[in-house]
């Protein structure tokens, strides 16, 4: 435009059709080089090398660098989630025949994992975290998605709060990117329960929607002692145990249940009830553990894992109790040693898993 022209640009005419969108490049009928000159492709290194060379080359891996490094005293710190995560690319951009081998595999092989609570998720996703019953984070991420690329998403992980588990979880499973889900993992942490900053008792109940604590305690160990004699309870509409028939894709569930030792009695009640949960689906199948072990690990937490009181004599103060010459005395003093040595509790972490089967009655 020249200097003075002040004549504006013609109208966009908001009527023409937006212009199409090229098809993916493997939608694409293109000429592919055979590279017979490599050894991936003339014959020396066999197929079945070679798609695990693809494979490995393309897992998602835990970054080292300093900036990618997670704090340690933190709440979403811990084994196998210390850093940012990546997927390497580079062999996508090898050659066409590469591409069309290997183009799947990022968003097919990779672990898509969430948090939901406040102070509980790593820095890329603590602002969305915090909200109480939402999936914006996740509602951002697939919205970067190609449709073929959300396609090939099948496994997630949620590491959740239990206000969420029972409050937004029951509408996440109803979310377009949530058809394709096959595997489903679900991580209650030492630092999700129920009231935890304030020892209260371990409290979760599929069948229902926890209201006041003290009356969620007891209907769970009245739900307990039911199934122990027999009988079956009701599924409701809107408890979160019912929400996996929204998957309609859904192959296998796996629930992590954590607590530290302190409470390691009051979980072991809870995962021996929950081998008996089975979550309806439609077509009359249910999830079961059926044939399925449950695995234990444990590990040393870092400090922001002790609850406000000491689980032993209540006390608020971190290297003085109140239980000399109880029989507590012991443990609150190991609890001190172990906070003046800036460690966390001793953690437990048990992993049940469900898949499809018919039901039974």
């Amino acid at each position: 435009m020249r200097a003075g022209n002040t004549t504006p640009p013609p109208p966009i005419d908001s009527t023409q059709d937006p212009p199409l969108q090229r098809p993916p490049l493997h939608e694409r009928q293109l000429q592919v080089n055979p590279q017979k000159d490599s050894l991936l492709y003339n014959g020396t290194i066999p197929a079945e090398i070679r798609d695990l060379i693809f494979f490995y080359s393309t897992q998602e891996y835990s970054q080292t660098d300093d900036s990618s490094i997670w704090p340690l005293d933190t709440k979403y710190t811990r084994p196998g989630y210390t850093s940012k995560r990546k997927v390497n690319i580079s062999l996508l951009l090898t050659c066409r025949r590469i591409y069309l081998e290997t183009y799947h595999l990022p968003a097919l092989k990779k672990e898509h994992v969430f948090w939901h609570g406040s102070s509980t998720a790593p820095p890329h996703q603590s602002h969305h975290a915090g909200k109480p019953f939402g999936y914006d984070i996740e509602v951002e991420y697939f919205a970067k998605f190609q449709p073929w690329q959300l396609s090939l998403v099948k496994e997630m992980h949620l590491f959740t709060q239990m206000f969420w588990l029972e409050h937004g979880f029951p509408r996440f499973c109803k979310q377009d990117f949530m058809r394709g889900v096959e595997k489903l993992k679900i991580t209650i942490r030492r630092g999700d329960w129920w009231f935890n900053e304030r020892n209260h008792p371990l409290v979760i109940n599929p069948y229902f929607v926890t209201v006041q604590h003290d009356n969620c305690l007891a209907l769970m160990h009245k739900n307990i002692g039911e199934q122990q004699r027999g009988d079956v309870l009701p599924w409701l509409n809107k408890v979160w145990g019912s929400a996996f028939k929204q998957l309609l894709s859904l192959k296998e569930l796996e629930i992590e249940l954590e607590t530290s030792d302190d409470k390691k009695h009051e979980l072991e009640t809870i995962v021996k009830w929950a081998k008996t949960w089975k979550f309806p689906l439609n077509g009359g199948k249910v999830l079961s553990t059926e044939g399925l072990d449950v695995t234990s690990t444990s590990w040393q937490s870092p400090p922001c894992y002790w609850s406000d009181k000491c689980p032993y004599c209540l006390s608020r103060r971190p290297h003085h109790c109140n239980s000399e010459g109880t029989p507590n005395e012991e443990k609150c003093g190991e609890r001190a040693r172990l906070i003046f040595a800036g460690l966390g509790p001793k953690c437990h972490v048990y992993s049940l898993k469900w898949r499809v089967a018919q039901d039974v009655p």
